[in-house]
């Protein structure tokens, strides 16, 4: 007599940090369709920008809560685009959202030392962090009051969160290194806040 095989149900969370799970290489927007895709919704989405898109998800990636996918989908591509079918226009845009997050999972976690910010640039081939500052500010306020922790100038944070804001807003004399000083803020802000996180997934 032999045992008959037993399923095993494994149940996956998917924290700030872990990359969203894909079947396979599915079909996406490119990265110039999805630019023009996030231009397209207006003041529906987020973000409008490839730049901004990648402040917002880094923002989420990092920061002290984890924060559902359906949600932050929604606010870049509306409520029904996780059910959108596949080859459709918001299939394939979320095709392309899902990518981008995942290669911010594995930028931060797998590669640190070089991961960078998606900045554009300006006329003159220099970075410019508007946009990506800008969505980043944006996927803060997912999480506004975890955040005030160090967004706020009271808390003993504030310091952690200044590495990231001060040569932000420094636009008149911004550093030639920008995105590396803001890759290095941006990895002090995920370690401050990986015990929260950990917890949050315990």
């Amino acid at each position: 007599m032999t045992d008959k095989p037993r399923l095993i149900r494994e149940t996956r969370r998917i924290g700030p940090e872990a990359p969203m799970p894909v079947p396979g290489e599915r079909p996406r927007l490119s990265d110039a369709e999805l630019g023009a895709y996030l231009r397209s919704r207006g003041a529906a989405a987020a973000v409008n920008s490839l730049s901004g898109l990648d402040g917002y998800l880094t923002a989420i990636h990092v920061g002290p809560k984890f924060i559902d996918p359906r949600i932050w989908v929604a606010d870049l591509a509306g409520e029904h685009a996780m059910m959108a079918a596949e080859g459709t226009q918001d299939g394939l845009a979320m095709q392309a959202l899902v990518h981008h997050f995942n290669r911010i999972s594995v930028a931060l976690s797998d590669a640190p030392d070089q991961y960078r910010p998606w900045f554009d640039t300006d006329r003159s081939s220099k970075p410019d962090p508007l946009f990506w500052e800008l969505g980043f500010y944006s996927g803060i306020s997912l999480a506004k009051r975890s955040w005030s922790q160090v967004t706020n100038p009271s808390k003993p944070g504030r310091p952690i969160f200044d590495r990231l804001y001060v040569p932000l807003e420094n636009k008149k004399a911004l550093s030639p290194d920008i995105d590396r000083i803001v890759a290095k803020a941006v990895l002090g802000l995920r370690e401050y806040f990986m015990p929260q996180r950990l917890k949050a997934l315990r």
